[in-house]
Parts: structure tokens; sequence; C-alpha cells
């Protein structure tokens, strides 16, 4: 399994370059301009280097999971640099010079710019609340990645473009600029029809379409699994090798998910008491009954085949006696003349500790669930042991179970903290507790919507979908942030809201469609990947990018034109 993920990992850096000479085109169709293609460009680059440099640093190893995380980092350095180079392109069209205009940008971006930023960076260390040491060691990785798009970002850009001379390509972007101010394109046009349409009644159609989506939203979310549900690997594509052999070895050979159960005593001796061994022997014959359970092993159920043995193989002695000095004497009795290390799959030198096996079919989230239940079940309501307790549990499907509990623990305290830090920081950076809660509800939403299609479409929370909610909360709130951060400085300039929701929408909400759709694109493209895992990565953070992007361009206006917030409304 580990040869053919590391095998595929080379055809997984050639997707990420595909992405990026895509990424690339989409920048210079959008912009016309060799700095606003390479720049963003090699942002991106540098963000890189940072970043595994860090990795290097602290001595975190490059796992090949979790390869495309460390290059979403890197994206959302660039996608902090195209806002910036859209408002360059944007000041300079309105006859300031470079230096001018890089000024602007940092006068004017840099306090939202950090605000996202530093909302990614939380959102992203918030993956290691889950007790998985990989998710942990790239959190932290990528968390510093994350500030450290502050300087390549936030400062790197305005540097280079103040530096950078105008040239004749520049002059002819900034005349459409120009023309497109004084006469929209299609796209300008859309943006201003919006505009117009959010100031009208269509702010009260957006919201009660929001509400009708979170109700059908919840309802399909209601179905979302921890854990994947196919046999075999949850990384590779069904039709891999990998899985189709997997799928035949475990229909004929049902061994390779086994769940281990340890009856543990308080002294030695303890499992060769006869109540031990009866015990024992009831819970087997519960577990039996549980139908994803194939069989049960413990040295309980070898004593009745051992007493036969023992009286000529005659059938009649097929069972396990009554009386119980004669019960643990015949433990000991099989135990102890076995061959050295015969019973060591069951039993410890000291008899205090017993293991039991439990077969299943699968390991996948019913299945799971369902044994983990029972045997739960038994132990609260069934159990007679004394002197000793059931621990829960090792093997194929006790491993499963475990990351799903801590998944399934994790996933709603990461989503809620994340939210709660969203709202937290724009709270601060806009002075204004209602500005926090309007930035946070289009996220919630969308996450809702995400959560809805992975029910929908049976694609479980798994150690590589986890971390996707934290991400696409990091890197959906830019769009929120930016665009209120324009709307005030609009209001301030024009003195009418109504007016101020229209030139936000055809400046900032120009460059808001040009970056979303432009990682789209990019992400979309993961779906050729051969690790199915990148391939379910780049659709759910493509469609959550999208949901995003439509939240800051319609719920937000909308939500801003019915409430006409007091922290928009004196914007200076």
């Amino acid at each position: 399994h580990l040869g053919y993920v590391r095998d595929l990992s080379k055809k997984v850096i050639g997707v990420l370059g595909l992405t990026t000479l895509a990424i690339m085109l989409l920048l210079y169709f959008y912009y016309r301009s060799k700095r606003g293609m390479f720049i963003p460009v090699i942002s991106l680059f540098l963000s890189g280097i940072w970043g595994l440099g860090f990795m290097a640093l602290v001595g975190f190893n490059m796992d090949p999971l979790i390869l495309i995380l460390p290059f979403l980092i890197s994206l959302m350095t660039a996608r902090h640099s195209m806002q910036l180079i859209g408002r360059y392109l944007e000041e300079v069209g309105k006859g300031a010079d470079v230096k001018t205009a890089s000024h602007t940008l940092i006068r004017k971006m840099f306090a939202p710019g950090v605000t996202g930023i530093i909302t990614d960076a939380m959102g992203i260390g918030l993956v290691a609340i889950a007790a998985i040491p990989i998710l942990q060691n790239i959190s932290i990785a990528c968390a510093f990645w994350s500030v450290a798009t502050i300087i390549l970002a936030l400062i790197f850009t305005p540097l280079v473009l103040s530096y950078i001379k105008p040239s004749k390509r520049l002059e002819a972007q900034v005349e459409v600029v120009k023309k497109r101010m004084d006469k929209p394109d299609l796209l300008g046009k859309v943006l201003i029809w919006l505009g117009h349409c959010i100031n009208g009644k269509g702010k009260w159609v957006i919201v009660a379409a929001n509400v009708i989506v979170i109700v059908v939203g919840l309802q399909y979310a209601s179905r979302l699994h921890v854990g994947d549900f196919f046999p075999g690997s949850s990384i590779l594509w069904p039709w891999h090798r990998y899985n189709k052999d997997a799928m035949r070895v475990i229909t004929n050979m049902p061994l390779l998910n086994p769940l281990y159960v340890v009856l543990a005593g308080e002294k030695g001796g303890f499992i060769s008491e006869p109540d031990t061994l009866r015990e024992m022997n009831n819970f087997r014959r519960f577990m039996m009954k549980q139908p994803r359970v194939m069989f049960v092993s413990s040295v309980a159920d070898k004593l009745p085949a051992f007493l036969m043995t023992s009286n000529e193989d005659d059938p009649n002695w097929y069972h396990m006696p009554k009386e119980g000095n004669i019960l643990s004497f015949l433990y000991k009795h099989m135990v102890y003349s076995g061959e050295p290390g015969t019973w060591d799959r069951y039993v410890e030198p000291r008899d205090m500790m017993s293991n039991i096996i439990i077969y299943c079919r699968d390991k996948m989230p019913t299945t799971t669930e369902n044994i983990i239940a029972s045997v739960k079940d038994y132990i609260n309501n069934h159990s007679q042991l004394k002197g000793g307790e059931y621990l829960l549990a090792g093997g194929a499907v006790g491993v499963e179970a475990a990351v799903r509990e801590e998944l399934a623990a994790s996933q709603t305290a990461n989503l809620s903290l994340a939210l709660f830090g969203v709202f937290l920081f724009c709270t601060i950076n806009f002075g204004s507790v209602l500005a926090g809660l309007l930035l946070t509800i289009p996220l919630a939403i969308s996450n809702i919507i995400t959560f809805a299609l992975m029910g929908a479409y049976h694609i479980g929370v798994t150690v590589n979908t986890y971390p996707v909610s934290s991400i696409g909360i990091g890197l959906g709130v830019d769009y929120g942030i930016y665009f209120v951060g324009r709307l005030r400085e609009e209001r301030g300039k024009t003195g009418d809201l109504n007016t101020a929701i229209i030139n936000t929408m055809r400046t900032n909400g120009r460059a808001i469609v040009v970056i979303a759709t432009t990682l789209t694109v990019g992400l979309m493209l993961w779906v050729f990947s051969a690790l199915k895992f990148q391939a379910y990565m780049g659709i759910l953070l493509a469609i959550l990018l999208m949901l995003n992007m439509l939240g800051a361009l319609l719920l937000l206006p909308s939500m801003i034109a019915i409430i006409k917030p007091k922290f928009i409304e004196k914007a200076k």
C-alpha cells in the first residue's frame, strides 16, 4: 500500500504543476499583464520555500498523503497577492503612478489582509485538535506558513510593484480598466445588475433562498459518516489494483479485520479463574450474534476441544466443565502443556490479561460503529465480570474505531472554533460584533452545503478530508473581509449605502470572481489525480470556494442592505 502511494506521489506533483500552469494562464487572461501573472506565482513559490524550510528546521517529515496541504497554503499567498494586483491595476487606471498605487495597497488593504491571514492560520492550526500526529505536525507547519503570508503577499507584492516601471503592456491594460469603468464589460454588467437587485427586492429573495438551503442541507448533512464507505484503501481509487485485490482477499480470507478486546484482571491468575473463563465465553457468544461478526476467538472457546482431545476425541466430552476447579485445571493444563509461544496471542505469562479477537467482515463505518456499540452494550448491560475490566480495543477495526471517534469528537469542535475565530477577529478588525456575525454566517452556510454534498454522495470524513472545513473557512473568509473593507471605503466616499454596494460589486466583486474562478479551476484539475483523496480534496475545496464566493457576493451584501449596520453607515 505504501509502495503504491509513494509511487503515485510523483503523479501528484505533476497535477500540482498542471494546477500552477492553469492558474498562470487564467491570471494572464484576466489581467493581460505579466506582472499580474508572475508576481502571485512568485509569491506562491517563495511561500513554498519558506514553508518547506520551516518543516525541515523543526524536523517534520513530508508525508506523501499531506503533500497537497502545503500547496494549498501557498495558494493562500497567491490569493492575497491577486487581491492586491486587482486593486493596483484599478489605482493605476485612475491615474496614480506605480509608487502611489503601491502605497494605497498598504494603506487600504493591509488591515483586512492581516485579519484574513490570521483567520487562515487559526483555521489550519485548529486541525491539531485531532490527536492524530500527522495532522498535528502539518497544522503547526501550515499555521506558521500562513502567518508568513503577511510578508510574502501583503508586503512583498506592493514592494515589487513599486519598483517595476510602467510598460506599454501595462498602459494598454490601464486603458482597458478605464474603459471598463465607463463602459462595463459583461462581467461588470452582471455585477452591477446584482448590486441593483440587492438594493431592491432581490435581497429578500436571496435571504429566503439561503434559509431553504440551510433546511435542506441540514437533512443531508445528518447523513454524513465518519470513515470511508468502501473497503480497501480510502487513498486509492476503487478500481486500483490494490483495492480490487483487497476486495478479493476480504471475501475469501476473513482474517484481515480483527478487533482485539483485552480482558484485564487486578492480579495474576485472574484468567484461570472459572468465573473469568465463563464470562469470556458469554461475551464470545453475545458477539457471535452480531450480523457483521464472522467469528470470535478466545482462549475459553478452545477448552471444549482440548477436553474432547484429552478423552480420545469422544464428542460427548466437547463442553465446558461445570465444576469450577475442573474448569480451572483444564485451562492450566491446556496452556502450560503447549509449546512455548503457542498461547501468546491469547494470554500473557502471569495469566493476568487475555485477548479476545473478534473477526469482522470489513471496517467500514456502519460495521465499525455497530460492533463497537455491541461491545459497549455487553460491557454496560450484560457483563458479570468481577475483579477485572474490558479494555478497548486494538487491531485494524479497533484502530479504525479510535480514529473515527477522534475525528467525530474533534470535527464539531474544529468547525465551531474556526467559525468563532472568524467571528472574533472580524469583530476586532471592524470594531463591531455585528460585523463578525455577518461575515461568519455565509461561511457556516457554505460548510453546511459542503457536508450535505458529502453525505449525499457518500464521501466520509477521514483523516484526509478532515481538514477541508477548516481550510475552506480560511480560504473563504477573505472574500467577505475584503468586500466589507471596500464597502466601508465606498460608503465613506459616496455617503449612500446603495451606491456603495453597487460600486463595491463593480470593483472588489470583480476581484472576488477572478480569484474564486482561478482557484476553482486549478483545484478542479485535481480530479485527474491518481490518488482518490487528492481528487476529493480538490472537488470539495473547489465547491467550498465557489459557495464562499456566492456568499460574499450575494448573501453578505443582502444582509447589509437589510440591516444597514452602523459600522457601515458611520464609515469615513
